[in-house]
């Protein structure tokens, strides 16, 4: 009687890229040996590369029958993207004007042309970003310019990213948080204060010559 090969587990699997493969095994048997050793290769499964592989099994019975399986693993892109770095301005060390926002991430990304809001932590506005422009909405980095925004005024604001609105390759959302969890959106408190308030208090006074 020829053996027969019962895997252990999921066919096909799906497995995280970067983590380890640990298989579950196999089981064979026939009608003359009961339970038979299985020989498993899975030396063509390479986690670090997203792509199909295949785990190999074989048996041989005592009477020189073989039997052979395959299982399928799949290997996916499942870490969500995150931020690395957030600029304001180019980099510039100015506070009295909003003109640019970018946002550096740690892999290629797609950005929905919605993706970013603008709340009015003042007067708890959403503002209206009628002429944002939003530069290379494909890639690891991303630049939003408001100098054909009106009503950003002296004030503090919060501008926060969408995390359905920002995938990956794979289709992964935003971890915002940066805690590994996808879905989460990333919020950036923003000051544009008045030019020589140097103590952000709101006032040009003798206070900002002091600070």
């Amino acid at each position: 009687e020829t053996a027969r090969i019962l895997l252990i587990g999921t066919d096909p699997l799906t497995v995280s890229q970067g983590s380890s493969y640990n298989d579950a095994g196999a089981l064979a048997d026939d009608l003359v040996d009961a339970w038979i050793a299985v020989t498993v290769d899975t030396s063509f499964v390479d986690t670090d590369t997203v792509g199909t592989y295949d785990v190999y099994y074989t048996v041989v019975d005592a009477a020189g029958n073989t039997a052979s399986a395959i299982r399928t693993v799949q290997v996916t892109d499942q870490a969500a993207p995150q931020f690395t770095l957030v600029t304001r301005n180019g980099g510039e060390d100015s506070y009295d004007t909003l003109d640019t926002l970018t946002a550096i991430f740690n892999e290629s990304v797609q950005i929905g042309p919605g993706a970013l809001s603008l709340l009015s932590e003042d007067s708890g506005m959403i503002l209206d970003l009628d002429g944002l422009i939003f530069y290379e909405p494909y890639g690891q980095a991303m630049t939003w310019d408001f100098h054909d925004v009106a009503g950003i005024g002296v004030g503090r604001y919060t501008a926060v990213l969408d995390a359905a609105s920002i995938t990956d390759q794979a289709g992964n959302t935003l971890d915002g948080a940066g805690d590994g969890t996808a879905g989460t959106n990333y919020e950036l408190g923003l000051l544009v204060a008045q030019r020589g308030d140097s103590d952000v208090d709101g006032d040009v006074d003798l206070a900002d010559y002091n600070s």
